[in-house]
């Protein structure tokens, strides 16, 4: 059977004879065995259409926030701002000292009366607005295209300058949550679009040509122009990132000032290389370089040959011919041909040798028999080498 209670009215004035101050001095009450059984506990949940408060239930005069006649949001700021408070901590300061009006709200931003008009304390109290809740930005493409202007080239850079108190205010820090077309980090500050998702550059011909037609000499001069402001966003200002396997072929080739890095370079064959160096009849390193500076030098020949015939290079001596025997001396000190074949094919079995760049390796850590030389093709024909020494025909 549901509790029957008495009328709101006669509730209340029943508890007004009690004299409680606040709802905890209630709550203490109705734990005790003085309340009578037709008082509610809760008078809140049994009284909702009447309720206006625990001070009005309780007699204190004390009326429920959601019950006051407060001032307009605008009456209560012109209020606020006469004070000249710097910051709400000064505002709550007032309000427990006990001289805030009573129809002015001790908490403005939780008012309900208030909820649409409330656009932060600093708006409140008439101070700066900092609060990136309630500041206003400009436009993204206003604000972009400032941003751009500053030459910032990625992320790192940016956090720092936005904390270096240089960003103007309209101006967000974190533009990716103020933006909703927002479009990368690249897009934002004018650098180099890598990601796929927002990749916007010119085929890497184009590009090229493009830059061809800049007349640049020199690495230097590109990151000068890149940064003058006058670089297209379509050409990346750092081009061997972006174009690095749809045909970078060094900043030389880029710039199209003619010059080609090493790396870049095609050059003749370890043995046709080798054969003109041979022609030059230089004796020593030291010649060979003196050699590599003078403009005698074809440019398909290497200046440094260990590096780029690696897997082919024996030796200084093998690469000048300064060990080339003439051929009064050669019967002298090896064995001829004939002699020289069968032991020739012999190690090659053995040891499964099928090519120039193995033998060159074998002979580096393998003693030959006596009068065998380790480069044959220095002293017999390469013809026969290279036909016979492997049993070929």
């Amino acid at each position: 059977m549901k509790k029957q209670f008495r009328s709101f009215e006669d509730a209340r004035k029943f508890v007004h004879t009690l004299n409680l101050k606040s709802g905890k001095y209630w709550k203490e009450y109705c734990k005790s065995d003085n309340k009578p059984g037709d008082i509610p506990n809760h008078p809140i949940d049994v009284y909702k259409k009447y309720w206006k408060g625990m001070g009005d239930w309780l007699g204190t005069g004390t009326i429920a926030p959601s019950q006051r006649k407060y001032l307009s949001f605008e009456d209560t700021k012109k209020y606020a701002r006469k004070l000249n408070f710097k910051n709400k901590e000064q505002w709550y300061i007032h309000a427990r000292s006990g001289k805030l009006p009573k129809n002015i709200p001790r908490n403005p931003q939780t008012t309900l009366f208030y909820k649409k008009e409330w656009n932060g304390w600093e708006n409140f109290l008439g101070k700066k607005t900092t609060s990136k809740k309630y500041r206003k930005i400009l436009d993204f493409n206003d604000a972009r295209k400032f941003v751009h202007s500053l030459r910032i080239k990625g992320q790192r850079e940016w956090g720092i300058y936005s904390k270096s108190g240089k960003k103007p205010d309209n101006i967000p820090a974190n533009p990716s949550r103020a933006y909703e077309n927002w479009n990368g980090w690249q897009d934002w500050l004018g650098w180099e679009i890598t990601s796929k998702k927002y990749r916007k550059i010119l085929d890497f011909n184009d590009a090229r040509k493009f830059v061809h037609s800049l007349n640049l000499k020199t690495g230097k001069e590109w990151d000068a122009y890149c940064k003058s402001g006058n670089k297209p966003d379509d050409i990346p200002p750092i081009p061997h990132k972006t174009y690095v396997t749809s045909g970078w072929n060094g900043m030389p080739d880029w710039l199209g000032n003619g010059f080609v890095p090493q790396r870049f370079r095609k050059y003749r064959s370890f043995l046709n290389a080798r054969k003109f160096v041979h022609s030059l009849k230089i004796k020593t390193k030291e010649e060979w370089t003196k050699y590599t500076k003078s403009t005698k030098r074809p440019e398909d020949i290497p200046t440094n040959p260990p590096r780029t015939y690696k897997d082919d290079w024996v030796s200084w001596e093998n690469w000048l011919g300064s060990g080339i025997i003439s051929p009064r001396n050669k019967s002298k000190m090896w064995l001829p041909w004939k002699d020289a074949k069968p032991l020739y094919r012999k190690i090659a079995k053995e040891n499964n040798i099928t090519s120039q760049t193995q033998w060159a390796k074998f002979v580096k850590t393998h003693k030959l028999p006596k009068g065998l030389p380790p480069y044959p093709e220095d002293i017999y024909t390469k013809e026969r080498f290279r036909k016979q020494i492997h049993g070929k025909k």
